[in-house]
């Protein structure tokens, strides 16, 4: 099949070609372009999954007898300067072995759901070598790539995305016995959500997650129970529907759908009809987000799906210790986070300045990333601001704290709600070293640096202030990520 046949947008970016590969006969060239683009597209996708700047990924080739093949099958996350390396391999073209290196992951080694990510990823690409061995010819030991094969190869790499982001999510709710873990196996016999439901589920967000009601972004969730018993542990209220109607039906749900918010009211699914809308008794994230941890938690490890608003989709995993979120789609773009790295990278920064207690440290690193998960953009200064400092700013308000039981557990509640308070978009907040508040509403000097790589002004006056006074500063953006400054530098942005 000629690859005109396809659509420009499938066949995706032409990779370059010396002048002597062109001379090539045309099967041998078909299969250098293929590589070349398999590649691209691998790498690529790799680093926009974890839409993170620091990761690397790099390739070796070697021939299939050098390599110690079972150690990929058993891989690990493995500690390294601060973030993870992980490493995975494939036979591919002219049997030679791809191993692949991705370094700088931001993820801890007990990332399960990142390990998986790769171990399916890994899978996937022992399905493309098969593709390879069933469909190209071989001649004179080496292989040739026909016209027909180019498309087809194009499909599956164009495809890659959709195809790993299933794979990834059916297996990690593959169960293997009777406590709902999921450690990942090569061959899975899953007992719970099938592929097929794991498609309607990422197709239906996607649908929801673009349209309007009455021109209102729709807000809401979706709880794939085993059976509607699991319903009643699970909830404070529960609301049975006298209709019962499948899941994906968008007409159906039209009625309901200003009930249900994603977050502690959500529509039960279970045998692939919505049965109930039931409420929890609190809000369903990541328990270490909340600075207050009485997140809700979950039996038997369910699929929550979260719609919030126009382009934000949020897949996580109930559980009964920490709830997670295993992945994120923002503007049809998906994003894998390791939110205990983040976290723990806060922490690190803080404790190098703070004087106050790592129990202390640890509230206010949730409370920072309890900002970024509701998207309130803000700038945050840790530097002990002296009478000469303070005139150098272009506004600011100077405040006082009576507490000195500041972020303990009495006061927890009222300490955060007052955090809270105090945050302005407009504003950055300066902290002292107890991580007290000195100075509110603090309009910061832009200086010199232009508006570029580090983003906006809020960014720039933040890099700029940092390293004209030798302090750290927090960046939140409205959309989420957090970016770290100190003393100028741009420390990491996720």
């Amino acid at each position: 099949m000629d690859n005109s046949f396809f659509p420009r947008t499938w066949r995706g970016k032409e990779v370059e070609t010396s002048e002597e590969e062109k001379k090539l006969p045309l099967g041998e060239y078909n299969l250098i372009r293929i590589e070349r683009k398999f590649e691209y597209i691998i790498s690529n996708f790799i680093k926009n999954i974890f839409n993170y700047e620091k990761i690397d990924v790099s390739l070796i080739k070697n021939e299939p007898q050098s390599i110690n093949r079972t150690q990929y099958f058993n891989g690990k996350l493995i500690s390294e300067n601060g973030h993870t390396k992980y490493k995975f391999a494939t036979q591919l073209f002219n049997n030679q072995f791809y191993e692949f290196t991705v370094s700088n992951i931001p993820a801890t080694t007990e990332s399960r759901h990142i390990q998986i990510f790769f171990r399916v990823l890994m899978q996937y690409l022992g399905y493309f070598y098969q593709s390879i061995q069933d469909s190209l010819p071989v001649e004179k030991g080496i292989l040739k790539a026909s016209p027909s094969f180019v498309a087809k190869s194009e499909i599956w790499l164009y495809n890659i995305e959709r195809t790993i982001i299933t794979e990834y999510i059916y297996n990690l709710f593959n169960t293997f016995n009777e406590n709902y873990s999921n450690e990942f196996k090569l061959a899975p016999n899953p007992n719970r959500y099938n592929l097929d439901l794991v498609n309607k589920i990422i197709d239906f967000a996607y649908e929801l997650s673009t349209k309007k009601i009455e021109n209102k972004e729709i807000y809401c969730g979706f709880i794939f129970h085993d059976n509607t018993n699991d319903v009643i542990s699970n909830s404070v209220t529960s609301i049975e529907l006298k209709k019962q109607f499948d899941f994906g039906d968008f007409g159906q749900l039209k009625n309901y759908l200003e009930i249900s918010n994603g977050q502690n009211i959500f529509f039960n699914v279970s045998n692939d009809k919505v049965t109930h809308i039931f409420i929890t008794r609190e809000k369903v994230n990541e328990i270490f987000l909340n600075p207050l941890s009485n997140s809700k938690t979950f039996q038997k490890r369910p699929l929550i799906l979260s719609i919030q608003g126009v382009g934000k989709i949020h897949f996580l995993e109930g559980r009964t210790d920490n709830n997670k979120t295993i992945l994120q789609i923002v503007n049809s773009k998906p994003i894998i986070r390791d939110n205990n790295f983040i976290r723990k990278f806060i922490f690190d920064v803080l404790k190098k300045y703070a004087i106050i207690s790592e129990n202390q440290i640890e509230v206010f690193s949730k409370w920072v990333m309890s900002l970024s998960q509701k998207k309130h953009g803000t700038s945050l200064i840790f530097k002990e601001i002296k009478e000469l400092d303070e005139k150098k700013l272009v506004k600011t308000v100077a405040v006082t704290f009576e507490n000195s039981n500041f972020l303990n557990q009495e006061n927890l509640r009222h300490d955060i709600s007052l955090l809270d308070s105090i945050i302005n978009p407009d504003g950055a907040v300066i902290f002292g070293k107890d991580l007290i508040p000195t100075h509110i509403s603090t309009i910061l000097p832009i200086g010199q640096l232009t508006i570029g790589s580090s983003g906006g002004a809020r960014h720039n006056s933040v890099s700029n202030f940092t390293k004209k006074f030798h302090c750290i500063g927090f960046v939140i953006s409205e959309d989420g990520p957090i970016t770290i400054f100190k003393n100028g530098n741009k420390l990491i942005k996720f």
